[in-house]
């Protein structure tokens, strides 16, 4: 027998996880926008001799969820002929070889 309580509680279950649900969504999603405008941003400019060479390289400034993101979204696509390479950045270590690089603004304060 289903009593009135249990149909409560079943009921604030099912709301709870479906909001989870949605927080999770939203948060990939933002995440994946960020990555989908930095690799755009890319192609909006014409880019000096001495960085038409090699691999184009973004580098991501600390650990963001944009990273993930950005390595799934470049893979196998190239800017200006130059095969994109995402790269984290630690410690400002290689930035001078970075041809974008985005910083959260977490992080914004070190740079």
């Amino acid at each position: 027998m289903i009593t009135l309580p249990s149909v409560i509680r079943r009921t604030i279950t099912l709301v709870l996880m479906a909001c989870c649900i949605s927080f999770q969504s939203e948060k990939i999603d933002e995440q994946t926008a960020k990555a989908l405008f930095v690799y755009n941003f890319s192609k909006h400019f014409e880019w000096p001799i001495e960085k038409r060479e090699g691999k184009f390289i973004i580098g991501i400034y600390g650990h963001s969820d944009i990273l993930s993101e950005l390595m799934n979204y470049s893979f196998g696509k190239s800017v200006s002929n130059k095969p994109i390479e995402v790269v984290l950045i630690k410690n400002g270590e290689n930035v001078s070889n970075c041809n974008i690089l985005y910083v959260p603004q977490i992080y914004s304060s070190e740079v």
